[in-house]
């Protein structure tokens, strides 16, 4: 679904408040993107791992799932199950944020659905929105992210998480049976590389963030051994 903007090449310093109103319009019919991270954060919230959780509440590992009434699975009658750990896209909404090949970042205003009881204001902006938002943690581990599969983009010369790639090796494939397509890497399932990567008596990461500095540690020593042509 495509969103109207009506507003685009902001920076951190345009001005810009968005108070919600509660009425959960934006948890329908939207595509959630999601990253390893926030899956880390909202699995460790509820208590599974983040194999578990890819499994049971995304589609791909990338989206997370919707009811058939088209909200989002984690709204409820009390709103927002996971609400303090929610993705980054819903923090920012209703802005959209762009980094570019070389770090630049620009911000844009979605318009909001005509029944959405949030309102705008002329105090605050951008940047002050961020924080009122606690995104930091997100937009680095993002940024992180878009580097790192970058960089696997060119390596291989196609886009991995679409599986137009080469067979990876078989520790980074799902198990068959799962809801994910037979070839479809496993690269975005954190507790899962690092099952089949960890070594002799190496503990797991706990928190979010270390299991991302794991997770794109496993990924960039796969990276070089893909360089080195050792693809098993």
């Amino acid at each position: 679904m495509t969103k109207e903007v009506t507003d685009t090449g902001l920076s951190r310093s345009s001005p810009f408040l968005f108070v919600c109103g509660r009425c959960s319009s934006c948890c329908h019919n939207q595509k959630i993107q999601v990253n390893p991270y926030e899956i880390a954060r909202m699995a460790s919230y509820i208590g599974i791992s983040t194999t578990e959780f890819i499994d049971g509440y995304t589609k791909r590992g990338v989206y997370l799932k919707r009811r058939k009434d088209g909200r989002c699975i984690f709204l409820g009658a009390d709103g927002c199950g996971i609400h303090p750990h929610r993705p980054m896209v819903c923090r920012l909404y209703p802005l959209g944020r762009t980094v570019d090949t070389s770090g630049a970042e620009t911000f844009s205003v979605v318009a909001t659905p005509s029944w959405c009881k949030g309102t705008f204001e002329k105090s605050g902006t951008i940047a002050s929105y961020l924080d009122l938002a606690g995104l930091a943690p997100y937009m680095q581990a993002a940024d992180r992210y878009l580097k790192l599969f970058e960089k696997l983009a060119l390596t291989v010369k196609k886009d991995v998480l679409n599986g137009d790639m080469e067979p990876p090796p078989a520790s980074m494939l799902v198990t068959p049976g799962r809801d994910l397509p037979e070839h479809f890497p496993a690269l975005l399932d954190i507790d899962g590389l690092f099952r089949e990567k960890a070594a002799d008596g190496e503990k797991p990461p706990r928190s979010p963030e270390d299991k991302m500095l794991r997770h794109i540690r496993l990924l960039e020593e796969w990276l070089a051994q893909y360089k080195k042509g050792d693809k098993k």
